[in-house]
């Protein structure tokens, strides 16, 4: 029994010690109050205290740190990859020193990073030593506001002159989402470069800058979403909108990116059936449009805008297959000769299946050597209907 309760003992011990350094540990997360000094127990030279601050108004603010050894901090906001949809801390600002040390009343070893907040944002302050021969000790800060700002953002407009525009699967790279499947991301530089943004104070006034990060102490951010919102050209089937928003604080504005997609590149290819063999008067389709129709060695080609498109192959006494190709602004990119479209070509009574009515049609074959390699064919594609072919996806090596 006393093993018992020991055991018990030593069980809620450990339980509460792992409880005590679960809250030790989130516990270096703070929440900064204006004017006031806070304090952060440090565990070594690498240990950082994370202070966060969210503003109720814009203005410009300066932190400091009120200690001997010399400190540093960095200026983070959390944002959204577009490309992996994961957040992640993207740096602001940073200070080793403060130029004003004697008026703020510390030594010039201490951080004074003054910076433009804008209100509702959340930021992120991680204070730390500069030095490693620091292991640990208390350090303490302080957020104190310079200036509010005394006016407001009523508005903001954006545009871009008609110059302005992506080259449809040229102006970016081919990534893959969340959900395997394959998808163009454009590199909105060429828009941002270009776009002017204006915004409307509540006081009358009026400012503009194109291809700017900042518009009088304001960030201003460029946000799309194109991991969960593919872009496509106009003319795409999938076309929704490709949306740049433009956000200032929390005002925003919407941006409309044209994709052009005008220019033709030419493709080649080649199908065979299963065992090998060329397949002549094979059709090439995008939809309901025939690309093109393949010669006595199977061969076949056609220009296209660049992209990533579904062919379906037909071919007599064939089932139809289909094929996701990719066509690429580079033209050697675009010979997908060494990867052939293969089809069952045993389908002699063209009802979508291979079954004993192919089979008897086989059989009437006076040819004894064709009706050898076709019944050989037949026999491994019995019962087969064109949702049996695996996935075919013919992409650039």
């Amino acid at each position: 029994m006393k093993k018992k309760l020991f055991s018990l003992f030593i069980a809620n011990v450990i339980l509460l010690s792992c409880f005590a350094f679960s809250l030790s540990a989130y516990g270096k997360t703070q929440q900064l109050i204006l004017d006031t000094k806070m304090t952060y127990e440090t565990d070594g030279a690498d240990d950082k205290g994370i202070f966060t601050y969210t503003p109720d108004a814009s203005g410009t603010f300066s932190f400091l740190s009120y200690n001997v050894p010399a400190s540093e901090v960095y200026l983070y906001v959390k944002e959204i990859d577009p490309q992996t949809g994961e957040k992640k801390y993207v740096q602001l600002a940073y200070s080793n020193s403060d130029p004003d040390y004697e008026k703020n009343n510390h030594n010039r070893q201490q951080f004074c990073l003054t910076y433009h907040l804008n209100r509702g944002v959340t930021y992120y302050f991680h204070a730390g030593w500069l030095f490693e021969s620091r292991t640990s000790g208390t350090m303490t800060v302080m957020l104190t506001c310079n200036e509010y700002d005394d006016k407001c953002i009523e508005n903001i407009t954006v545009s871009c002159p008609v110059t302005a525009k992506l080259n449809v699967y040229a102006d970016g790279n081919w990534m893959t989402d969340a959900n395997g499947e394959r998808y163009y991301y454009y590199n909105p530089s060429k828009i941002i470069s270009n776009m002017t943004v204006t915004v409307y104070y509540s006081t009358g006034e009026v400012s503009s800058v194109t291809g700017k990060t900042e518009i009088d102490g304001y960030t201003i951010r460029y946000l799309n979403d194109q991991l969960n919102t593919h872009w496509y050209p106009k003319e795409h089937p999938n076309y929704t909108a490709n949306i740049i928003t433009v956000k200032i604080l929390d005002v925003t504005a919407d941006y409309n990116v044209d994709i052009i997609s005008s220019a033709r590149y030419p493709v080649q290819g080649v199908v065979k059936s299963m065992n090998g063999e060329y397949i002549k008067e094979a059709q090439i389709y995008c939809g309901s449009e025939l690309l093109a129709t393949s010669s006595a060695t199977g061969y076949f080609s056609f220009s296209y805008p660049a992209g990533q498109y579904t062919l379906t192959v037909k071919a007599p006494g064939a089932l139809a297959r289909t094929a996701t190709i990719i066509v690429s602004t580079t033209a050697k990119d675009n010979n997908y000769v060494s990867q052939p479209i293969n089809l069952y070509t045993c389908d002699y009574v063209q009802d979508g299946i291979i079954n004993t009515k192919d089979y008897a049609k086989i059989k009437k074959l006076t040819d004894d050597a064709l009706m050898k390699k076709d019944i050989e064919q037949y026999s491994s594609a019995i019962h087969y209907t064109s949702k049996n072919y695996e996935d075919l996806n013919i992409y650039p090596k």
